[in-house]
């Protein structure tokens, strides 16, 4: 069952051809432009929920804050606020997606601006949890509501018993928390079944899918 998407850049270059973020992102952070970026996605985004909420289709997605928004102290929650009133959308629809990165960097302002758009509906993941700055502290003190777990321990090298032990307990320890878990970049039906059988029920990956056009998904959601 598709319980949700997550809006994703790709960029289709006139002349060096299709780009992956890895090829413009870092170039768009350090001239500053990355919020330009954001604010185009965002806005997009909303302007899909608002088509298809007029055509009597409910769905959410998620769209990932840059953590240069954080630093710069940009108007996250009025800007958010400002798109669903502008397109007519609640703001269960927009899932809010922040690194584990930018959580690390800047706590306060980022405990900050998370309180605001939890306070105004919005619902806030920790995305890419896992990846390398992971502390029980950020666990207890950041108020998210969904944690979206990096496989990179069932992936990469070492110890694969640890591992997935490792994992395991993690699913458990953010459901005792009360929050709600999502594991991203699922890509064998191994994984896929350790998780399930760990009490994970959210995945998301390229053993499901893999990014596509918005046509795409429209088309898939309504076939299944």
């Amino acid at each position: 069952k598709i319980t949700g998407a997550e809006a994703l850049c790709r960029w289709d270059h006139d002349k060096l051809g299709f780009l992956y973020p890895s090829n413009f992102i870092a170039v768009l952070e350090e001239s500053g432009l990355i919020y330009d970026l954001d604010c185009y996605v965002w806005d997009k985004v909303c302007q899909d929920l608002h088509r298809w909420n007029e055509q009597g289709i409910r769905r959410s997605v998620s769209v990932n804050v840059s953590r240069c928004d954080i630093r710069e102290d940009r108007d996250i929650p009025g800007q958010f606020s400002r798109l669903i009133q502008k397109y007519g959308i609640t703001p269960d629809q927009l899932r809010i997606e922040i690194t584990e990165t930018a959580f690390a960097e800047n706590p306060d302002l980022l405990i900050s601006n998370t309180n605001k758009l939890r306070e105004l509906g919005f619902q806030v993941e920790m995305d890419d949890f896992g990846s390398g700055y992971s502390s029980l502290h950020m666990l207890k003190e950041v108020p998210v509501d969904r944690i979206k777990l990096d496989l990179h321990f069932l992936t990469s090298s070492g110890d694969q018993k640890k591992s997935r032990t490792i994992v395991g307990y993690m699913i458990q320890m953010v459901e005792a928390l009360e929050m709600k878990m999502i594991a991203e970049g699922v890509e064998t039906i191994e994984q896929a079944e350790f998780l399930h059988d760990r009490g994970c029920s959210e995945m998301q990956g390229y053993y499901f899918y893999k990014p596509m056009p918005v046509e795409e998904y429209e088309k898939l959601s309504e076939d299944i």
